[in-house]
């Protein structure tokens, strides 16, 4: 496939995520849903959660790496194919974007619309349980893949549980893709060192 057509692909996706859960959102919320969305990205304290953002998605990404080297385990298949087609440009771009409509999914739309009905713990847990299993299928393989989008979803859970808004989970989850993509891309790690 080629790369052009691997991009829109991608794009139609992320604009179907979005608007998906705009539609939820406002379905769910009604008159509320504007100010629903605007709190989701807005917070006093943005400064210090971009920043913390960051630093925890680049740590997760290092100790990603880090067991990476010492499982010896294979890049997912999927993972080797986007990478190899598409540039490092639209690689990071991508998977930056992937942290922004994710967690704006399933953050802001599936975990932030169940606490009412359910309790922090139970849209916690369900959207952490959705989050895993819908990356299970591209990383079945690799349990360590699994395992590492378990703890990210957790973080991203705990963290827009805590706070209300999704600043500091997208940039945790941007920062980590963004980081492990360059890692990958680069060939920093070597999976049978």
């Amino acid at each position: 496939m080629q790369t052009g057509r691997r991009v829109q692909m991608v794009a139609v996706q992320v604009l179907s995520h979005l608007m998906i859960g705009v539609i939820v959102i406002w379905v769910v919320r009604r008159r509320e849903s504007g100010a629903y969305l605007t709190a989701l990205f807005t917070s006093d304290k943005w400064p210090s959660q971009v920043i913390l953002g960051l630093l925890s998605g680049i740590i997760l990404a290092f100790l990603m790496d880090y067991v990476l080297r010492r499982s010896h385990v294979e890049i997912p298949q999927i993972m080797r194919k986007i990478l190899a087609q598409l540039g490092v440009r639209a690689s990071f771009i991508l998977l930056g974007l992937a942290g922004f409509y994710e967690e704006f999914f399933f953050r802001g739309v599936i975990q932030g619309l169940l606490i009412s009905p359910l309790g922090q713990l139970g849209a916690f847990v369900i959207a952490w349980t959705v989050f895993t299993a819908v990356h299970v299928p591209q990383y079945w393989r690799v349990p360590v893949f699994i395992a590492e989008v378990a703890v990210m979803s957790a973080l991203g859970g705990v963290w827009f549980a805590l706070t209300g808004n999704l600043l500091g989970p997208i940039v945790l989850h941007a920062a980590f893709n963004v980081h492990l993509t360059y890692l990958q891309r680069e060939n920093m790690f070597s999976m049978n060192e």
